[in-house]
């Protein structure tokens, strides 16, 4: 059976995209938190991103405490805590923490690496703990049934964890996640792949609400509309472009992977490419150091509406000698109040893609100057 992304928080900060039949762009777990909650709302919102460590010395081995959501949990051997997103303004999300069995130095590594269409690896070692706010005139299982972590496919059975109600989402026979009642809030432990080598009964058993403490003060989020923010971003992208300034250009990127999607004749292709975010500046470098590549960004940002809200992005233009492609550049807020370009959605025809269907990708979209189409 192939993996597939889980439909937890990452849901609503992509659901642009799903109609794109595009894959999440997911660089760290501050990246899951802080595009889902601003998508959300629909405008940016306060996140504070920390490092998080063991809360206390006297834990065991491979048990978390985090005491700002109010929780312990007991992980197999092996994983650590990546980092949490502490959301302070959205009315429902709380925030996150990311749990992984990857090293630093491996994380660094698939930072160098193209992922194409599926995820790393590494995410399939991958467990996510999603806080949100709970309605107290909603049942968990009414929740549950309504919620954007439950697919048309799975089944919801009750459940009692640390003697609270909880919910367990069943496919094809299996749990893929579980939400957790408790302290007037909604945990959602879940893989971040499903199917999942990963115990998740046992991992949701040992979970515990504890007594929260005060969640710590946000760096304030200036009080502008989306719309300016998405043009303050497009205008720097434009003088970044302009100057052939690669590391300019970097600063508006993520860190490890930005997505690069397709339109073929205007219509979504379906796939994307995981693109290496370093491997993008070294080759934009050389591509500005030669001259052969010239990039013109429309600083007015646009507007694309569905049910997830407001999603901004702005047209541009890549010459070469022989020819131009057509690219919009989507943005996105992130944690305190930063916006970056997260998405780029290329545009050919169907002369261009000919009959094999190969999308003539070239530096700095891939490592060669020259596409093999």
């Amino acid at each position: 059976m192939a993996r597939r992304w889980l439909a937890v928080a990452t849901t609503v900060a992509v659901a642009a995209f799903a109609v794109l039949v595009l894959a999440p762009v997911l660089n760290s777990v501050d990246d899951r938190a802080a595009r889902a909650t601003a998508t959300a709302s629909g405008t940016p919102t306060a996140a504070t991103t920390v490092t998080a460590a063991a809360a206390a010395s006297t834990l065991p081995p491979g048990t978390f405490e985090s005491a700002v959501f109010g929780y312990r949990i007991t992980l197999p051997q092996g994983f650590r805590r990546v980092r949490s997103v502490v959301v302070t303004d959205h009315p429902q999300i709380l925030g996150t923490d990311g749990y992984t069995t990857a090293t630093e130095a491996e994380a660094q590594a698939e930072c160098l690496r193209d992922l194409g269409d599926m995820p790393s690896a590494s995410s399939a070692w991958y467990v996510g703990v999603d806080v949100r706010r709970m309605d107290p005139g909603t049942s968990l299982m009414d929740w549950a049934r309504n919620s954007p972590y439950k697919s048309p496919r799975a089944s919801l059975a009750a459940a009692t964890i640390d003697g609270r109600d909880a919910v367990r989402f069943v496919e094809d026979g299996t749990t893929s996640l579980y939400a957790i009642a408790g302290a007037g809030r909604i945990y959602i432990v879940s893989p971040t792949m499903w199917p999942t080598a990963l115990p998740i009964d046992t991992i949701a058993a040992s979970f515990r609400v504890i007594p929260p403490q005060p969640f710590p003060t946000p760096t304030p989020v200036p009080p502008l509309a989306p719309q300016e923010y998405a043009r303050q971003t497009a205008n720097a992208l434009a003088t970044a472009f302009a100057s052939r300034d690669a590391d300019a250009v970097a600063r508006l990127m993520p860190p490890c992977h930005i997505g690069v999607g397709f339109y073929i004749d205007g219509m979504p292709s379906g796939g994307v490419l995981n693109r290496s975010v370093p491997l993008f500046i070294q080759e934009l470098r050389a591509r500005f150091a030669r001259g052969d590549l010239a990039v013109t960004v429309n600083s007015a940002p646009q507007v694309q509406s569905d049910a997830g809200g407001q999603h901004f992005y702005v047209p541009s233009e890549w010459r070469e000698a022989d020819r131009s492609v057509s690219i919009d550049l989507f943005l996105q807020a992130e944690a305190d109040g930063h916006w970056i370009w997260y998405m780029a959605m290329h545009h050919y025809t169907r002369q261009e893609i000919g009959p094999r269907g190969c999308i003539p990708l070239r530096s700095p979209w891939n490592s060669a100057l020259y596409s093999s189409c």
